[in-house]
């Protein structure tokens, strides 16, 4: 009896030792849930005393929602035998509030009275944190889902539908419980069933994937959409944005039309267009400028200006900028941010060039438009007019010669007759004075 009473004795001081340095927190209760027993790691975590906690009710150290919750639970653990995973807002020493989890087990006597209870706690605390946080992460992540204005639609690895948001349905028209029983290939009208599996299994490749598809709504209309699909975390799911760019495919188309007709009438000006780069290298060209510079487009584009049609391109002494036309006032037209005007030959052509500045919206000088009208017959006439104008100018000088040798000769004769007028007057007044003596002297 000694050696059995002996070796009880030693089992419970090893037991009490186990759970006083136990690693975990350990506590024990008696059946009015007041404190019988904690272990160090118990007052650690709580930050107390012994002293401070034994035999005082376990309901004292926590917080009042926590403190009813367990007056409700309490008489239920200790009936049932045993309790998991029930966690109650515990205050520590500080004034600080930890989350516990508690799992544990009553103990009874061999007349069914409990004895005591064996509970581990464990400070979940930032576990809980982490969980709350990603809680609310994920309602945050469900709200912008459910309120974005692109549809959202997840699948599985078969394409089958399994959660929509309500653009989704509104995208369709189909409501939710409709899209749940719908495979992704019943909505696309560019791809079958096995082409979207195996666009699943590309995307199980990478990860992501951008696509351009038309999408069959319930009323039978057709839509372009975008769809951005990614493969979620687990591996077995699909998250897939729709994006409905069907006015977008309408501007595109209405967009490449009009690009159409300004190409046409590009390539159709009587001028040439030239487009270079802040390097003066040529970007762009219309056909005109092969008539005037006798360089056909694609000797043209990526080159240097200089080095293609410049007044030195043939130079063998001169290279790179060295070549840059000696009457160039494109670099001007950038640097001024003005339009310049200039003449230069190209072989027996006198064209003349418009420079224009191309600005963006930031106001950089990105690179200059040259306008070439080919001027030769315009210079032609301008010289014929003034030959024409000096050979005027001559005919007009000597007929003018000729009117002032007349005007002096009709000076001239005007005097002469002016004198004989004088004359012929002076002699009628002397005819009629001597009449007048001849009648008196008769008289």
């Amino acid at each position: 009896m000694e050696n059995h009473e002996g070796l009880r004795s030693h089992d419970y001081e090893f037991f009490n030792q186990l759970y006083i340095n136990a690693p975990m927190c350990y506590q024990s209760l008696n059946e009015d849930g007041s404190i019988m027993m904690v272990n160090t790691k118990w007052l650690e975590t709580m930050g107390y005393n012994k002293e401070d906690v034994i035999g005082k009710s376990f309901g004292d150290f926590m917080a009042s929602k926590s403190r009813k919750k367990f007056r409700k639970a309490f008489p239920i653990f200790l009936s049932r035998g045993n309790i998991e995973n029930i966690t109650f807002e515990m205050i520590r020493k500080d004034g600080s509030m930890i989350i516990a989890r508690y799992n544990g087990i009553s103990v009874k006597n061999e007349n069914g009275n409990i004895l005591r209870t064996h509970c581990i706690m464990e400070d979940i605390t930032e576990k809980y944190s982490s969980q709350n946080k990603l809680a609310e992460s994920e309602k945050k992540y469900k709200n912008i889902i459910e309120e974005a204005l692109d549809g959202f639609v997840v699948t599985n690895l078969k394409g089958q539908i399994k959660e929509v948001n309500y653009s989704a349905t509104k995208l369709t028209g189909y409501s939710e419980k409709e899209m749940l029983n719908l495979n992704i290939s019943d909505l696309e009208v560019d791809f079958k069933l096995l082409e979207i599996l195996a666009k699943i299994k590309n995307l199980l490749i990478s990860g992501s994937n951008r696509m351009h598809s038309k999408l069959l709504r319930k009323d039978g209309l057709i839509i372009d959409v975008e769809l951005t699909l990614k493969l979620a975390n687990d591996k077995k799911n699909i998250h897939t944005f729709i994006k409905d760019v069907t006015y977008r495919k309408q501007l595109e188309i209405k967009l490449n039309s009009s690009l159409t007709e300004l190409n046409s009438l590009f390539e159709g000006l009587p001028m040439g267009v030239l487009f270079l780069n802040s390097q003066l290298r040529i970007i762009r060209s219309n056909k005109a400028v092969e008539a005037l510079t006798g360089k056909k487009i694609p000797d043209l584009i990526g080159k240097y200006c200089y080095d293609e049609i410049g007044e030195y391109c043939n130079s063998t002494q001169l290279h790179g900028k060295d070549r840059i036309c000696s009457f160039c006032k494109t670099r001007d037209s950038m640097k001024n941010k003005k339009i310049e005007t200039f003449e230069r030959n190209f072989g027996n052509k006198i064209v003349k060039i418009i420079a224009s500045p191309v600005i963006n919206d930031e106001g950089i000088v990105t690179g200059v438009m040259e306008i070439m009208e080919d001027i030769t017959r315009r210079k032609k006439v301008e010289k014929q007019m003034n030959a024409y104008k000096d050979q005027l100018e001559e005919l007009v000088k000597e007929r003018t010669y000729e009117l002032e040798e007349k005007n002096k000769d009709l000076e001239t004769k005007n005097a002469e007759l002016l004198h004989y007028n004088e004359l012929f007057v002076g002699r009628e007044f002397r005819i009629k004075e001597l009449k007048e003596r001849i009648a008196h002297l008769e008289d």
